[in-house]
């Protein structure tokens, strides 16, 4: 009897510690409600194992800890980290689509547009007085503003390109940095897990970083049974075991073009950034995520729509030039080119957008410009009529677009495509929110949850004191009053 009963006060104690373990942990899910990756944790209780102190027989005594688990959907993981992946490179598209629209400030007073408009007007004019010396220099200053935009938007998209190659270098260090804390995690993880001691705390914080990761860059995760992780990027292992692989960038230099310059090629479309492994010099092939995003708008959009600027440009200064050069200006001078520029190759006109200005002969005097078809007739105004009338010559895209509706064309397909990454933005952004509900709801405290818990531990506990002090009145009998 004696010895049932001591057995009932191990019962006793063994589920006061039991309770209180969970309402230790109740109290640290409760605590911990709005901490970023904190997984819900659960007590996992075990009944005792029997003894053979009773005369029927063995008797369970009560309940231990069996352990303290995190509570995680590995699957949820898996899909919420490859949506976020995407919207990460739909969110850095629509970014950067968005400034370039603002470098383009179309439809504006300012716009490539109008001042397009404005220097065939001033031709017009010009054809009206061409002896006027204030409607030659009306022209001069709309052909320096209409070169000068075009080589503004030029070297803003350059910056951009060169600003981007730097956030890329900023980003690749991220994943670094990244990439080795995983590393260092996975060895505590697995050496703590060795010595039979729980690492919750250690896999949340290894998980946060796993899913901030999963936004920069594609990655595929491998849980192994040591408890620690491996993980590839772009199909290149990027951490393994206690070892994570460091990242570098490359990215071929790119000029820097401005006002009137002569260095035709700045932000050339075979500026292609690269990720590879920076022991191996192997590439990855990085699918998606903020690193997809920012490779494609510098390889890839930049210098796309730096192309067409460059096609705009040298067709303009073509088209004036080859009328301009037939005609005669106020002092009898002809053969002078109106635009001047410089390209890489005759043949991809890659520079003119960078190079294109007012040639500096009728910069510097505008009786050169050329209005008149013939010597010795500064009344005539025919040059300066077929020069006006070009704007609704369809010179572009193989002679079926004008000046103005190869222009429009850049501006409708960039609205498209920010359009486009906008709308795809918006639904993986509900999408991702979705799944991290779903997430949430398995991994996520709950305080209502919690409460309820919090009541029935607590209830526990008490029962389990009442119980110890029932057990130790009966052997108050036994030992004292028998």
């Amino acid at each position: 009897m004696k010895l049932s009963l001591i057995a009932g006060l191990n019962t006793g104690r063994g589920a006061l510690h039991a309770q209180q373990s969970a309402l230790q942990v109740t109290g640290n899910n409760i605590a911990n409600v709005n901490t970023p990756g904190y997984s819900r944790q659960k007590v996992s209780l075990q009944t005792g194992l029997p003894q053979n102190h009773n005369p029927i027989g063995s008797i369970s005594i009560g309940v231990t800890v069996e352990d303290i688990n995190r509570v995680r959907d590995v699957f949820m993981d898996d899909i919420f980290r490859r949506e976020t992946q995407n919207l990460g490179c739909y969110e850095t598209l629509k970014n950067y689509l968005t400034q370039i629209e603002s470098i383009f400030n179309e439809p504006s007073e300012t716009g490539l547009s109008s001042l397009m408009s404005r220097f065939f007007n001033a031709f017009q004019d010009l054809a009206n007085n061409p002896e006027d010396l204030s409607t030659r220099m009306v022209l001069r200053e709309r052909g320096a503003s209409l070169t000068n935009a075009i080589n503004e938007t030029h070297f803003k998209l350059s910056q951009m390109q060169r600003d981007i190659g730097e956030t890329l270098k900023g980003k690749i260090n991220e994943v670094n940095n990244i990439a080795q804390q995983i590393a260092k995690l996975n060895q505590q993880i697995k050496n703590t897990e060795a010595a039979q001691k729980i690492t919750n705390e250690l896999r949340d914080r290894r998980d946060l970083l796993v899913d901030q990761l999963s936004k920069l860059v594609d990655i595929d995760v491998l849980n192994k049974e040591d408890g620690t992780l491996t993980i590839n990027a772009g199909q290149k292992n990027l951490v393994s075991d206690m070892f994570a692989h460091e990242l570098e960038i490359n990215i071929p230099k790119i000029g820097s073009v401005r006002f009137r310059s002569r260095t035709p090629g700045a932000g050339l479309s075979g500026a292609q950034a690269s990720v590879k492994l920076a022991k191996s010099n192997s590439p990855l092939s990085i699918r998606s995520g903020e690193l997809r995003g920012l490779l494609d708008v510098h390889n890839d959009i930049i210098p796309h729509y730096q192309k067409r600027l460059d096609d705009l440009a040298a067709e303009l200064a073509k088209e004036v030039n080859e009328w301009h050069q037939k005609g005669f200006g106020l002092d009898n001078s002809t053969g002078n080119s109106f635009f001047t520029f410089t390209s890489v190759s005759p043949s991809d006109n890659i520079g003119a957008a960078s190079t294109i200005a007012i040639n500096d002969v009728i910069f510097s005097d505008v009786k050169k410009i050329a209005a008149s078809g013939e010597s010795d007739a500064p009344s005539d105004n025919s040059i300066a009529i077929m020069i006006s009338q070009l704007r609704t010559n369809k010179v572009m895209n193989e002679d079926t677009a004008t000046f103005s509706d190869f222009y429009q064309s850049i501006i409708a397909e960039l609205g498209g495509q920010s359009k486009n990454a906008n709308q795809f933005r918006e639904a993986q952004k509900l999408v991702v929110s979705q799944i991290n509900q779903r997430r949430e709801s398995v991994s996520g405290v709950s305080l209502d949850e919690e409460a309820i818990d919090l009541i029935n531990y607590q209830s526990a506990y008490q029962a389990a004191a009442r119980y110890i002090n029932t057990v130790n009145e009966l052997l108050d009998v036994v030992v004292n009053r028998l």
